[in-house]
């Protein structure tokens, strides 16, 4: 039988609270189940960005007195389990137009932030007779952070053009919905906060 190659791997750091017990590493990664989560429910991860991580850890944690831990593991998944709203077009463009569907058949929900919607789809890929039955049972969720804009590293495309470039060190958030079959390497934690 062929070795299963996978469609998308990359590095994982997940930023989560030192709470002083024993089990803090033992136990990760952990859930997010916060309803504003920026992507919806699941287990949080910066795509192989450790001075995003830090980052993170700094303005979540630091600044609330608090400490923190960042582990890395690797994340692969197949085609079909990856929502990737970095790089796939229909992706984005089903995220865009089920937003303009709910602002239009339920305008009280014009303007829902991305995480619910996309916890939205995930209810409705339950339910086969929801208007929006679309099947989400996307295992893999990418985006780009573009407020993270501290820590980019833009480059122009051309000495002609100076207002056209690119961000060479860009923020890509990652919420793995289900980490069984998709983290493939022990967490090993890589940095802590004094």
């Amino acid at each position: 039988m062929p070795e299963l190659t996978h469609y998308f791997e990359t590095i994982g750091h997940h930023t989560f609270e030192n709470r002083g017990h024993e089990n803090d590493v033992q136990n990760a990664p952990y859930r997010c189940v916060d309803s504003n989560a920026f992507l919806g429910r699941g287990y949080y991860f910066w795509d192989d960005n450790l001075p995003f991580a830090k980052h993170w850890g700094g303005k979540w944690y630091i600044e609330r007195q608090k400490k923190y831990y960042i582990a890395e593991t690797v994340i692969q998944c197949q085609k079909e389990d990856f929502f990737d709203l970095v790089g796939e077009r229909k992706h984005q463009k089903l995220l865009r137009d089920t937003a303009k569907s709910l602002a239009t058949k339920r305008p009280s929900l014009s303007g829902w932030p991305i995480g619910k919607i996309i916890e939205f789809l995930k209810a409705a890929s339950l339910d086969p007779d929801s208007p929006f039955y679309q099947k989400f049972t996307f295992k893999v969720i990418r985006a780009a952070d573009d407020a993270s804009l501290k820590l980019s590293q833009t480059q122009a495309f051309s000495d002609e053009n100076a207002f056209s470039y690119m961000d060479l060190n860009p923020c890509y958030i990652i919420c793995v919905t289900f980490i069984k079959g998709i983290i493939s390497t022990p967490i090993k934690v890589v940095h802590a906060s004094k």
